[in-house]
């Protein structure tokens, strides 16, 4: 991080440790989930909804951080949330019967959804849309090594404790994450905007029900309900598009979500997203169903060599001989090579261990170049003030690329 002031890496340092709390705990929830089920004398269908809840509420509060983050500092929606994470985490590990877990999960998935937007908004104002890039290179580091992380080390406090061992484990980092944003957040240059008193109700619960329709409708594609909630979802933001702004203060700017320049990079983040998740979700599930008795060793290793190849794809990014190709090569470049490593792996036998594991440490790198430049170009066609709804479009295309993997996979 050469490029940045002493100042701008310790904000980055103080934000690495916040973000990497969520991403963390998705996977211990789900590490846990048997024992919390006998311990709890819950159901299956009660464990489903544990996580069913906390995904639908990461996806409808998305649609809230980026008025949020202009009716308020920045600043203080970030330790706000990250204060709540802090003490829903500890009501997880004290969780005495399972509704009260329900709620804290959607509590909880509510922080996150509101949380990851607002880092992407704090590291605009901080930085300056020009030099996103190099700054999201760093900040995504956690969200490739925590899902390879947790499990190691969440299988190790499960096999000498008890389940709640996950969640209190966690408490001393989110102390030490809010005291470092406490400390390191600069307290100037992130201030409201006077005219974001006022929530545009219509446009917000019509995306809010868009999101919830569209998460749990891709999750249940294969049935007849899920298709119906998929509808209702592209009809509510095909109405939120053609209705008229009947307020001086929209959701989100016109002359934004109208732009096809803005929409274009937009969809390429969404792309960008679906290749990062195919490689997380579905590959996996390819690798465990392959014949030879080896598919979960095999996944294991496609997981870790395809991390390996986005880090360096990411980090490659800071180098100058990379960087002196503009964010447009970058990306014709990225995106051909994911689309035929893509095609070369739907092609190559999965008992050609060593190609095939190649084949997909190479296509990490693609797709490590490919979502970062995706996302910090998207920035760079809006102007600095529209920051934070910048980063909860950006977000939403995220989510909703993951959201198709998931479909797929389920498919």
């Amino acid at each position: 991080m050469g490029d940045y002031s002493l100042q701008e890496k310790r904000v980055f340092y103080a934000l690495l440790v916040g973000v990497v709390l969520p991403l963390i705990d998705t996977t211990l929830i789900n590490l846990a989930i048997p024992t919390v089920q006998a311990d709890l004398n819950a159901s299956l269908h009660h464990m489903q909804w544990v996580i069913a809840l906390f995904n639908l509420s990461a996806a409808s509060s998305l649609i809230f951080s980026a008025w949020l983050n202009e009716r308020f500092p920045t600043r203080h929606v970030w330790l706000f949330c990250l204060s709540l994470f802090t003490f829903v985490t500890a009501m997880i590990a004290l969780a005495p019967q399972i509704w009260v877990l329900l709620v804290v999960r959607a509590i909880q998935g509510a922080c996150i959804g509101i949380m990851l937007p607002t880092m992407q908004t704090l590291v605009a104002q901080l930085v300056g849309v020009k030099r996103m890039k190099g700054a999201l290179a760093t900040l995504s580091i956690p969200a490739v090594l925590a899902p390879l992380i947790a499990p190691v080390l969440g299988g190790g406090l499960l096999a000498i404790g008890h389940w709640s061992w996950l969640f209190a484990a966690q408490i001393p980092f989110c102390l030490l994450a809010i005291g470092a944003a406490y400390v390191y957040l600069p307290k100037a240059g992130m201030h409201s905007l006077p005219s974001k008193l006022r929530l545009d109700w219509f446009s917000a619960l019509l995306l809010c029900l868009a999101m919830l329709a569209l998460s749990y409708g891709l999750n249940s594609i294969h049935l007849l309900q899920g298709q119906l909630f998929v509808a209702i979802g592209v009809a509510c933001i095909a109405l939120y598009y053609v209705s008229p702004i009947t307020t001086s203060t929209p959701l989100f700017a016109s002359d934004l979500v109208k732009n096809p320049v803005f929409l274009y990079r937009l969809i390429l983040v969404l792309i960008g997203a679906m290749f990062y998740y195919g490689g997380v979700f579905y590959y996996p599930l390819v690798l465990q169903a392959a014949e030879g008795g080896f598919g979960v060793e095999y996944a294991s290793a496609a997981l870790m060599i395809q991390a390996l190849g986005i880090l360096v794809g990411r980090q490659s990014l800071k180098w100058e001989r990379i960087d002196r190709y503009g964010d447009a090569q970058q990306l014709v470049v990225s995106l051909a090579a994911a689309c035929l490593l893509t095609i070369a792996l739907a092609l190559i036998p999965t008992d050609w261990v060593v190609v095939w594991l190649s084949v997909m440490g190479v296509r990490g790198i693609a797709v490590g170049v490919l979502t970062i430049v995706s996302l910090s170009y998207v920035y760079k066609s809006t102007s600095d003030k529209l920051s934070a709804q910048v980063s909860t479009l950006s977000r939403l295309a995220t989510y909703l690329g993951a959201a198709v993997i998931v479909c797929l996979g389920n498919g």
